[in-house]
């Protein structure tokens, strides 16, 4: 036991040894191109030797070459903005040291120690067709091939552009990078020419390292040559249509093919053609206007679209015309049962009902029900939604058959496919019998709309329900104010009657007593008191008249102004009364007090001015009320005019009444030259406002 005892520690130091002894160095981009996504990340240290095969245009990239293939370095030092360094060249060897990473997601090399040894010539290439290198796992490697440019183009959003190519057929491109290129490369590099490409293949991978379409990169002009330029139309002979399914399936090249036949069908993207029998499907590289019985030539390259073959890249050229046979009616018993590809690309004739399809632009606007299957319709001239007929209308539609190729026909090569119609245009639709108007769509229309209109029914009611509330509510207290403003009318009246036939009888007989007891040797104050009395008396009469209005109330001032002038007339006076703007817009309160500042002037003109003639003006705008008061008395002296403690209350009155009215009143007199009270006040913005007494 003793003697196995180190045999067997020995055993368990290797086996343990790669958990914490220090990793070797990879030393070849076999190595690193082996590597998984966790062990790519850990930043596994490199050190390796090879030759430049590439310096990538944009940025630091760089792809070196060993005997197990390349691989890709980035270099730190040099930004994206930046050109690369002039010194890196194709054909330098080169020791390069650093670890590991993976960013973007593609196993490379973060350069951290780079050493020229020299210069060595390239790799031999490996030489592939597109199909092989497509499938390879060369990643990194020089690679040769040779195919058609089927499209040429140029990319802007690189610094410094690059001249694309794509080579192969559609189902299986080759993509082309050219970081350098001239005029003159891309005036020889156009589709149709048959090129020999040396590079660089890559491809990416994604962030679940799973690999994506490999790509070719091309460091410098000379390694695309073209050794077949683009064939001449008529050069290329001519093949059956039935010869194209088999060269479709061998994509080892692409051979060209010129065929021809009467379009059964065309659109920007799909021309169908038919030779007695056999139909075929074109994809064509530009845009030609043709229509179905156009007999046309087209010079292109077979390809695969599932188990269909296809003329791709096409050029068509169109050659006379035909008139097409009738296209053949399809029966719904009798189309279930067949197979998968079964009068694909046929004119047809299927009945049934449509139905609205989809509202995308790319989308069938209709499909058709037939034989329990939905066939969706596409237009190659695409209808507005007035052209389109009415849903659930029964339909017989003319067009092209295509059998969709879904997953489980691709998988096992039998069962339904999915197929679909195509339409030139509307013209292609033949009514037979309208739609029903009750549609579904109607219906939930019609439902809808009722519903809208009884919620909009029902809002309005509540609403009208709550108006008729407010306005009963209003009418309530429009019916109690006037009914209060009647009860206060009757009790001014009463109260005014009252007035007058007590206290003034009373007042009037006491100032007739004190005027019997003789006034030439009378008193002081019992002149005063005489005066008060009569003072009085008249501020009775005037409230008397305040508390009965009716003048103003029933016919407005104007009328009032013209009563006054009236009673002043009948007493000696004469009143001339001038009215501008509509007084009816004074409001009956403002109208009471500006006529009992008018009774108050004439009255002291009659009284202290001894006055034979008095002119009223009354002048109305939106602004206000002016009132003037003239009178050709004998005039006062407005320093000693009499006052208050002489028992003169008028002037202090018609003042007390401009200033609750919001207005002034100004009053010019002298001695000898007549007296003119002038009355302001502005006209409430609510009209009938009342106003203070």
């Amino acid at each position: 036991m003793l003697r196995l005892l180190p045999m067997v520690l020995s055993c368990c130091v290797w086996m343990c040894a790669p958990g914490w002894l220090p990793a070797a160095d990879l030393t070849t981009a076999e190595q690193v191109r082996r590597l998984t996504l966790r062990e790519s990340a850990s930043r596994m240290p490199v050190k390796l030797t090879g030759v430049v095969t590439y310096v990538r245009g944009q940025g630091a990239g760089l792809v070196v070459q060993d005997g197990t293939g390349g691989v890709m370095l980035e270099w730190p030092r040099i930004k994206e903005s930046e050109f690369p360094d002039p010194s890196f060249r194709v054909g330098m060897k080169v020791e390069v040291t650093g670890h590991t990473i993976t960013s973007p997601p593609t196993p490379r090399i973060h350069v951290e120690g780079f050493r020229v040894l020299g210069t060595a010539p390239l790799p031999e290439a490996v030489e592939m067709d597109v199909s092989a290198l497509r499938a390879s796992e060369l990643d990194g490697s020089f690679v040769e091939c040779e195919d058609v440019i089927r499209v040429a183009r140029i990319e802007e959003d690189v610094k410094p552009s690059r001249l694309v190519l794509e080579l192969g057929p559609a189902s299986g491109r080759l993509m082309v990078w050219i970081s350098r290129w001239d005029e003159e490369t891309r005036r020889l590099l156009v589709p149709g020419a048959t090129v020999r490409v040396r590079g660089v293949l890559m491809r990416w991978k994604t962030i679940n390292w799973l690999p994506l379409v490999p790509f070719v990169v091309v460091n410098q002009p000379d390694w695309v040559t073209v050794t077949h330029p683009v064939p001449e139309f008529g050069a290329v002979a001519r093949l059956p249509l039935a010869e194209v399914l088999p060269a479709a399936a061998d994509d080892v090249f692409s051979e060209i093919f010129r065929v021809g036949g009467v379009v059964n069908y065309a659109d920007d993207e799909i021309v169908v053609i038919r030779e007695k029998d056999e139909v075929l499907w074109i994809r064509p590289g530009g845009t030609t206007p043709l229509m179905p019985g156009d007999r046309v030539e087209a010079v292109g390259y077979p390809g695969l679209n599932g188990p269909r073959g296809e003329l791709e890249d096409a050029t068509i050229r169109k050659t006379g015309r035909e008139t097409l046979p009738p296209a053949e009616r399809m029966e719904p018993e009798y189309f279930l049962e067949k197979e998968f590809l079964w009068k694909d690309g046929m004119r047809v004739r299927m009945k049934g009902t449509v139905t609205r399809g989809s509202a995308e632009p790319a989308g069938a606007p209709l499909q058709l029900l037939f034989g329990g299957r939905q066939i969706p319709l596409y237009f190659s001239e695409k209808p507005s939604d007035r052209d389109l007929p009415a849903a659930d209308s029964i339909m017989e539609a003319t067009g092209v058959l295509e059998a969709g190729l879904n997953a489980r026909v691709l998988r096992v090569g039998r069962g339904e496919a999915d197929y679909r119609l195509h339409l030139q245009s509307v013209r292609d639709l033949r009514m037979i019998q309208v739609g029903p108007w009750w549609t579904p769509l109607r219906i939930f229309i019609v439902v809808a709309s009722a519903a809208v209109a009884t919620a909009s029914a029902a809002v309005w009611a509540l609403l009208l329900k709550r108006r008729v509330a407010e306005k009963s509510k209003a009418l309530v207290h429009e019916i109690a104010a006037r009914r209060e403003q009647e009860i206060v009318f009757q009790e001014r009246r009463r109260l005014a009657a009252d007035l007058h036939d007590t206290l003034e009888q009373t007042l009037t007989g006491a100032s007739l007593q004190l005027e019997a007891m003789g006034a030439a040797e009378a008193p002081k104050p019992l002149v005063l008191a005489r005066r008060l009395l009569d003072r009085s008396r008249d501020e009775l009469r005037r409230a008397v008249w305040d508390l009965t209005p009716e003048v103003i109330e029933e016919r407005g001032m104007a009328d009032a102004l013209a009563v006054i002038a009236e009673d002043q007339s009948e007493r000696g006076m004469a009143v001339d009364v001038t009215i501008s703007g509509d007084a009816a817009e004074i409001p009956d309160r403002i109208a009471a007090h500006l006529c009992r500042v008018v009774q108050e002037a004439i009255s002291n003109a009659a009284r202290h001015g001894h006055a034979e003639r008095v002119g009223i003006s009354l002048a109305v705008e939106r602004s206000g009320v002016d009132l003037v008061i003239e009178d050709d008395g004998r005039g006062f002296d407005m320093e000693v005019a009499p006052g208050i403690s002489t028992g003169h209350f008028g002037i202090n009155g018609m003042h007390e009444r401009l200033r609750r009215l919001g207005g002034v009143l100004e009053i010019r007199s002298q001695t000898g030259g007549g007296t003119r009270v002038r009355a302001c006040c502005p006209i409430p913005t609510g009209g009938n406002t009342e106003v203070n007494r």
